[in-house]
């Protein structure tokens, strides 16, 4: 339970805060936070006001899905938490290039991104999944009344494909859904068309 005096430095800490988009990506030549990132420019700032930072993960089954919950919290000088905050990450069973320990690292850091994120109040302008699908719908319902004659579509390039799954792996979405919400059964047969709708939306979710 936080005292008025300490929801005061809360509130200075948090305007204090300037998380930077410390990493670059090459290939799709865009800037996102990570856990790290944030954890190093929040740190001294919140040590400033007399306050520290416990992270913890812990994997619940929802449904025939593992999910992997992370905590945030706050703490003063007494050890009592002060502010909590969680996010969960979908904990896929394998993904290629990844061994299992691999896995788990980067599904706990994904959660742990946006569970700091909520902590101390970081937008990271995240659209989520389910918005991404409805747009990618209607762009496809769109583009097929427009197109309603047309018996072919270009695809993207093998770079362009590069580019997505790198993309999507770095924001660790889930490819099914990825193409489900474009009605692609591939990265390869990926329409042309909503590459750079595609390209947006995977940036904003990177934050």
């Amino acid at each position: 339970m936080e005292t008025k005096n300490e929801t005061a430095k809360i509130i200075a800490l948090q305007s204090e805060i300037v998380a930077r988009k410390d990493c670059f990506n090459n290939f799709g030549k865009y800037k996102y936070r990570t856990a790290e990132g944030i954890l190093a420019d929040v740190k001294p700032v919140a040590n400033k006001y007399g306050f520290y930072i416990k992270l913890s993960d812990n994997l619940e089954l929802l449904g025939q899905h593992l999910v992997l919950k992370a905590t945030a919290e706050l703490l003063n000088a007494q050890g009592v938490v002060v502010l909590t905050s969680t996010a969960c990450a979908l904990h896929a069973p394998e993904k290629k290039g990844m061994d299992l320990a691999q896995l788990s690292g980067a599904t706990s850091s994904y959660a742990r991104k946006y569970a700091l994120c909520g902590l101390f109040g970081i937008d990271d302008a995240e659209q989520d999944l389910d918005a991404l699908a409805a747009h990618g719908k209607n762009n496809n319902k769109q583009a097929q009344q427009n197109n309603q004659r047309q018996q072919a579509y270009s695809v993207v390039t093998a770079e362009q494909a590069q580019i997505l799954q790198e993309m999507i792996d770095a924001a660790g979405a889930d490819i099914q859904r990825f193409l489900a919400a474009y009605q692609c059964n591939s990265l390869g047969s990926f329409n042309a068309a909503y590459y750079d709708d595609a390209i947006a939306k995977l940036k904003t979710k990177l934050g």
